[in-house]
C-alpha cells in the first residue's frame, strides 16, 4: 500500500512509467486515466468498466497494482484533481514567486536554464533517435503533411511547417483563421499523413482533429509529452519530449528541438528534389527582397554619395 496518497500529476507520472510493462486491458485503462480524469473522478467503477469493455475487476487490478486499497482509492486522486483544477496554472505561478523571493532572480533563472539543458540532453537517448527515424519515415511516405498544434504548440507546429516547406515537402498548415482551421482535411485520406503537437494541458482541438484523421485512415506522427497522451493513442508514431521546469509554465524547449530535428531529416529524405526546391526558395525571396541585403544597402549609399539615383 501507498505511504500517502499521491496527487494527479504524480499517480499519471507513475502509471506513464509503469506503462509499457502493463498488460494491454492494464494499458487501456492507463490511457483512459490519462485521456479522461474527469469520467475517473466522477463516474462509477461500474460505468467506467462498461464503457472501457474490460470487467470492473480489471480497474481494481489495475489500482492496486499502483498501489491503492482499490478503485475508488484511486478514484479520489482524480476527485481531488478536480475539485482543484480551476487554478491550474495560479499555484505553480505562486511557487515560482516564493521560489523567486526566497532564493533571488539569478537562482530562478539558473533553475529554467538548467531545466531546459536537462530536457534537451534526455532527447539524445536511443530510444528518442528510433522514434525520430520511424516518424520521418512515415511522414516522407505521404502524399500530404497535415501540420498542426494550438497555443504553446502552435509555434512548434508553424516552425517544422515553415522549415519542411523550404524543403519542398508537401506540408499543409492546420491553420484556424476564420475558425475553418480542420476544414482543410477536408479530402484527407489513407495515403496522407499528420504531425500533431500537444502536451498537458492537451487542446481539445488538436486532440479532436487527430481522432478526425485517425478515423479517415491518416498517418500520425505525435509530439507530445507522454506516451498516455490523448494523441499517442491515435498515432503510428510518438515523438515524447519532456516539459519540466521551474517556471510555472510548461516548457516547449524540448519539442521545439525535436521538431526542428524531424523537419531537417524529412528535408535530407528529399535528396536533390529538396536542393531544387530550396534553390527555387531562395530566388524568389530574393526576387521579394524578403530580407535585409547589406551589400545592396551598401550600392546603395555609395550610388547616392556619387550624386546618382
Amino acid at each position: 500500500m501507498l505511504d500517502s496518497t499521491p496527487d494527479f500529476p504524480d499517480l499519471l507520472e507513475r502509471v506513464k512509467e509503469g506503462y509499457a510493462r502493463l498488460p494491454m486491458q492494464a494499458q487501456r485503462v492507463a490511457r483512459w486515466l490519462a485521456e479522461r480524469p474527469d469520467d475517473v473522478a466522477l463516474l462509477s467503477t461500474r460505468e467506467q468498466a462498461r464503457a472501457l469493455g474490460v470487467a470492473p475487476a480489471t480497474l481494481t487490478r489495475f489500482a492496486k497494482h499502483f498501489g491503492f486499497a482499490g478503485y475508488d482509492a484511486l478514484r479520489g486522486v482524480s476527485q481531488l484533481r478536480l475539485r482543484a483544477r480551476a487554478a491550474a496554472f495560479a499555484p505553480e505561478a505562486r511557487r515560482m514567486v516564493a521560489r523567486r523571493s526566497a532564493s533571488g532572480a539569478h537562482a530562478l533563472a539558473e533553475g529554467v536554464l538548467d531545466a531546459i539543458s536537462a530536457n534537451l540532453d534526455a532527447l539524445r537517448d536511443r530510444k528518442t533517435l528510433a522514434s525520430l527515424q520511424k516518424a520521418t519515415r512515415l511522414l516522407s511516405r505521404g502524399r500530404r503533411i497535415y501540420v498542426l498544434g494550438s497555443r504553446s504548440s502552435y509555434p512548434i507546429a508553424y516552425h517544422f511547417f515553415y522549415v519542411a516547406s523550404f524543403g519542398g515537402a508537401p506540408v499543409v498548415l492546420v491553420d484556424g483563421p476564420g475558425g475553418i482551421g480542420i476544414d482543410a482535411l477536408r479530402g484527407a485520406g489513407a495515403s496522407d499523413v499528420m504531425f500533431a503537437v500537444s502536451v498537458a494541458p492537451y487542446t481539445r482541438a488538436t486532440v479532436e482533429a487527430v481522432a478526425h484523421g485517425a478515423t479517415r485512415r491518416v498517418g500520425v506522427v505525435a509530439l507530445t509529452d507522454s506516451p498516455l497522451s490523448p494523441l499517442a493513442a491515435r498515432a503510428r508514431a510518438v515523438l515524447t519530449v519532456p516539459t519540466a521546469t521551474p517556471s510555472f509554465f510548461h516548457s516547449m524547449a524540448a519539442a521545439f528541438a525535436l521538431a526542428e530535428t524531424l523537419a531537417a531529416l524529412i528535408v535530407a529524405e528529399r535528396g536533390p528534389q529538396a536542393v531544387d526546391a530550396t534553390r527555387r526558395a531562395d530566388q524568389e525571396l530574393r526576387s521579394l527582397y524578403a530580407y535585409l541585403d547589406a551589400n545592396r544597402g551598401a550600392r546603395k549609399r555609395a550610388r547616392v554619395a556619387k550624386g546618382k539615383p
